[in-house]
């Protein structure tokens, strides 16, 4: 009877190990990134929650969300472009959002897009929302993080990391954000299919898609 035992715990041990991420395909970047992502709101803020317009609308919620800051991307003077010569800089936060996305199915995070001080406050607001759904397009196709799972706003240059009024290619950069301890839902998903590629096929050129384009064919909220 033992050697019957021995042969099917061996298979039951087999399927599990496969069933687990492995941990060395995540980076020690990557997996700080996604520490930082999880840390929670104060308990007083998880207890009530807020839609995502709220959330987008009010820098005194989201500065109570840790976010993780993309400086590293050379976005040109005055350009929306994600060169593809720089987008392999977005893979540890994409594998930060699928270790997010393995825990729980149902995550959401904002990309934040900002610029620095130089042009009119509205063209930079207009400038750094191409941006963050540029690098929404580029995590989204490059390296399979589903689109639902992320939305975008660009801020211009309201946050700037130095404040400075002239060019500064420190403030030209994106910021991540873990809405989902403070986000109101009117509905729950249906969780996601297939977990998910980590690596897609190399785009060719990244440019901007408009928001209607990007998001689901049905509203997330």
């Amino acid at each position: 009877m033992r050697y019957l035992l021995v042969p099917a715990l061996a298979t039951c041990l087999s399927f599990a190990f496969l069933a687990m991420p492995p941990a060395q395909a995540y980076s020690s970047k990557a997996r700080a990134m996604a520490r930082t992502l999880s840390v929670a709101p104060p308990p007083a803020l998880r207890a009530k929650r807020f839609s995502l317009h709220t959330i987008k609308r009010r820098h005194d919620l989201r500065r109570f969300l840790r976010g993780v800051d993309i400086d590293s991307i050379n976005f040109r003077f005055n350009s929306a472009v994600v060169d593809p010569s720089e987008a392999w800089k977005l893979a540890d936060l994409a594998d930060a959002f699928h270790l997010l996305l393995r825990r729980n199915p149902y995550e959401m995070f904002l990309i934040e897009g900002h610029t620095d001080a130089v042009g009119s406050a509205a063209y930079n607001r207009r400038l750094s929302e191409r941006r963050a759904w540029n690098v929404v397009r580029v995590l989204a196709r490059r390296y399979g993080v589903p689109y639902r799972a992320m939305t975008a706003q660009g801020y211009g240059e309201r946050y700037l990391k130095i404040p400075v009024p002239y060019e500064e290619r420190r403030n030209r950069r994106v910021t991540a954000r873990r809405l989902t301890d403070i986000l109101y839902r009117t509905r729950r998903l249906p969780p996601l299919k297939g977990l998910f590629p980590r690596r897609a096929a190399v785009v060719s050129s990244v440019r901007f898609i408009p928001p209607a384009r990007l998001l689901p064919s049905r509203p997330v909220f």
